[in-house]
């Protein structure tokens, strides 16, 4: 059970960064993503940016760990595309990026 929750999580996670990071290039016209969270989520990420390279290699991702926390306070503070998480955003940030549009 637990061996399928980790795959579930990855195909998750694979799947958000992929079409995430897609949808960022087109809809900002632009060739750059960046990416930044959590570091239990980083190395999941850095695999499915390598795979989407190889259909994508006009679009430049980048992925950073520093923890959970520090991606979604870059992500409220528009710094970054996409907030790598292994926990769900709490009230507070939520309010945070509410408060910076």
């Amino acid at each position: 059970m637990i061996k399928f929750r980790r795959i579930g999580v990855s195909l998750v996670a694979t799947a958000a960064v992929a079409i995430g990071a897609s949808g960022i290039a087109s809809a900002q016209g632009s060739a750059d993503v960046n990416v930044s969270g959590s570091s239990t989520v980083e190395p999941i990420s850095s695999l499915v940016v390598e795979l989407f390279a190889e259909e994508n290699p006009d679009v430049s991702v980048r992925v950073d760990g520093p923890g959970t926390g520090d991606g979604f306070a870059l992500f409220c503070n528009d710094e970054i595309d996409i907030a790598d998480a292994s926990r769900p955003i709490d009230e507070e940030e939520v309010a945070r990026c509410q408060a910076n549009g």
